[in-house]
């Protein structure tokens, strides 16, 4: 997931002891324009990108790719959600890639993508916000696609609300980052013959991509609070709750109903068994066939039981990872005075706890889902021994 601040998008820049900080300071003082603040340099030229972004983006890669291949086979054809599984695990890749590839690439190369010219600003900025809204909208798709599954037992869908849901949000996140693209432009903020650094060489970032106007980049940050976080927030709480309370509910009524059949069967078949006995008879072999069918039954509720439990972990653990930088990012948002030490460094590492969660739905599948744990142990076996 990628969240960016529109109206105080700054260009990236690899800090470097005194030097660093003066640059920084004329940068600052030449872009009148634009409000910009050494904390918001400091977080995104952190050297944490330097060592942090390659594990999570290898990790992830990894992580994410191996989801995908278990999640493909056939054995899984019918698993609820499957399709919006694939697709998110699909976009961490892109999130990872891109989102974590531009600190890293700025941090230790000194490459800035986004300063190439207006369009490779507009372009990227645009990938990643897309990409980050559309993975935030499918963690919440899981959730509602449980919500009817619970709600409506019974009910068949088509097409499936997976299938159906993951297009409709990718059409949905694609026109909107369509406007953010119209209104993004790559601005000047100094003549790059005017800043130089002790040794005389250029300093980089003397451009910022950012939004055309203050009133554009407001709306602009509105909807990618919203986006990122409000509105999957917002379902994911509504949905999960009633999905909890539904299910201890008629886990409560099973219960009662179980003893209470278990009583009836106790009674009834120990009375048949005496008159069969009498008779010198065999007692009937329904009873066998309607014990084969409550344990079929059970299976299937017991299929569904951990594909709601798998889910419900990946759409909390969402909600944690991202709940504190939301918290952060909109305080330290709405008051410049918070630009301290102790809320860049809490920015930052709340931010990089985003990142984190794109590397833990396969942990998430592996621990909560038999089934899932099993097909990968099979796909590494093979890939191992491929000739057996």
């Amino acid at each position: 997931m990628e969240y960016c601040l529109h109206s105080q998008m700054v260009p990236f820049n690899n800090t470097g002891g005194n030097s660093s900080t003066w640059e920084t300071k004329k940068i600052i003082s030449f872009l009148e324009g634009e409000k910009l603040h050494e904390g918001d340099l400091y977080t995104h030229d952190s050297l944490a990108w330097m060592y942090v972004a390659p594990v999570l983006i290898v990790a992830g890669l990894i992580e994410n790719c191996l989801s995908v291949a278990v999640l493909s086979h056939a054995r899984f054809a019918h698993v609820p959600s499957r399709a919006t599984l694939v697709a998110l695990a699909i976009v961490d890749c892109v999130v990872l890639l891109i989102g974590l590839g531009r600190y890293w690439l700025s941090v230790t190369f000194r490459v800035y993508p986004v300063e190439w010219s207006n369009v490779w600003c507009k372009t990227i900025s645009t990938f990643v916000l897309f990409s980050s809204h559309l993975s935030s909208c499918l963690v919440a798709l899981l959730s509602v696609e449980r919500f009817f599954a619970v709600r409506l037992p019974h009910k068949q869908f088509r097409p499936s609300i997976d299938k159906l849901g993951t297009l409709l949000l990718f059409l949905f996140c694609f026109g909107v980052d369509m406007v953010h693209l119209k209104y993004t432009v790559l601005q000047s903020g100094v003549n790059r013959t005017e800043v130089r650094t002790t040794e005389d060489t250029e300093t980089p970032h003397l451009h910022v991509c950012t939004s055309e106007s203050e009133w554009v980049a407001f709306w602009q940050d509105i909807a990618d609070i919203l986006l990122l976080f409000g509105l999957p927030y917002l379902i994911i709480v509504c949905c999960n709750t009633y999905i909890i309370i539904t299910l201890r509910r008629r886990s409560n009524q099973l219960n009662r109903m179980s003893i209470c059949r278990d009583t009836v069967e106790s009674v009834s078949t120990d009375r048949i068994k005496g008159v069969c006995n009498c008779f010198g008879g065999n007692c009937p072999s329904r009873f066998s066939s309607r014990a084969g069918h409550s344990t079929t039954h059970s299976s299937y509720k017991d299929r569904n039981a951990r594909i709601t439990f798998t889910l419900l972990c990946v759409t909390f653990t969402f909600l944690l990872c991202n709940l504190p930088f939301a918290v952060v990012h909109i305080l330290r948002t709405a008051d410049n005075e918070r630009r301290t030490e102790d809320w860049n460094i809490a920015w930052l590492v709340t931010y990089i706890l985003v990142y984190v969660n794109n590397c833990l739905n396969f942990p998430i599948y592996v621990l909560s889902h038999p089934q899932f744990r099993e097909e990968l142990k099979t796909l590494l076996s093979f890939v191992k021994n491929p000739c057996n």
